[in-house]
């Protein structure tokens, strides 16, 4: 798991360095593909959590309606009424 967190990382460090350091116009294009590679991880990445985040949030509203719903006590809640 940790290699999958730390190769974007990777990707833009080797990218930058190749398209700083090499003087071959191919070293330089490859470093920025390696970069532009790794910006493109990071965007699905981001995406790919977001929309997890918003589906775990909609599972966990609807949970907590179905917990309404079966527990409300109708009865109870009438006699209250009534009482006060």
């Amino acid at each position: 798991m940790l290699i999958y967190e730390v190769l974007p990382y990777l990707y833009v460090l080797v990218g930058a360095s190749s398209a700083a350091l090499v003087e071959e116009s191919l070293g330089k294009l490859c470093g920025l593909m390696l970069i532009a590679a790794a910006l493109k991880i990071f965007q699905l990445r981001l995406k790919y959590r977001s929309d997890r985040l918003a589906q775990y949030e909609r599972i966990d509203r609807i949970n907590k309606h179905r917990a309404v719903i079966v527990n409300y006590d109708l009865p109870h809640a009438v006699t209250q009424f009534i009482d006060k």
